[in-house]
Order: structure tokens, then sequence, then C-alpha cells
């Protein structure tokens, strides 16, 4: 194959960019950028572009996933107070200070751990 001949042939699978507009030869038949750089460029458009034209969407989106977030710190905080109110009426039920209450139920669970062990 000539010189001409080679050129005329690479010539052929020439593309331009589609960022900056330099003639490039591509590596498969999808590539639409000359370097990863404008390749980078056109994605950032691209993602750009999706957001302006979806923006309502993904704020709704945010918006119900920070909801669903401050739902599940409340219904956290609700077992936690209705929990430490359980305890709060046992205690008083017994009698007993705080500190002699939590041994009284550390040694409850030691002691159902040695029967499930034993059995």
């Amino acid at each position: 194959m000539s010189g001409a001949d080679k050129s005329s042939w690479l010539g052929a699978n020439l593309k331009r960019c589609t960022v900056c507009g330099n003639m490039f030869e591509p590596k498969h038949s999808k590539q639409t950028t000359c370097s990863p750089e404008c390749a980078i460029k056109a994605h950032k458009a691209k993602v750009k572009k999706d957001y302006e034209q979806n923006k309502d969407k993904y704020r709704e989106h945010a918006r119900a996933r920070r909801e669903r977030i401050k739902q599940a710190k409340e219904a956290t905080t609700n077992r936690k107070q209705s929990d430490n109110m359980a305890a709060i009426t046992e205690i008083s039920k017994r009698g007993v200070h705080y500190g002699l209450y939590v041994a009284e139920m550390w040694l409850e669970e030691q002691k159902r751990k040695r029967e499930k062990n034993n059995d």
C-alpha cells in the first residue's frame, strides 16, 4: 500500500470532536470526543442538561428523602423515650436507684445467657 493510499484510508475514519471540534481517529465506533478531557466536559454538559430538564423531579426526590430520614429519626427518638419512660416507671415501682436497676437488669441478662448456654 502506498503512502497516498494509506492516508486516504486513515482519513475515511476521522470524526469531529463534539466538544472542541478537532478531527480525530476514533478507537471505536461510538467515540465522539477526541480526548479524556473532552469526554469529561461532554459528560458534565450532559449531566447539567439532564438536571436542568428534570430539576423539579430531583428536588422532589431529595425532599421526600429528607422527610423519610426525619421520620425515621423521630421514630427512633420516640422509641427511646418510650423505653426510658418504661424504665423510669419500673424503677419507681421498685423504689431503687437507677444504678441498682441497671445492675439488676445486667444480672438478669447474664442469667438468661447462662441458661441458654446450658440448654
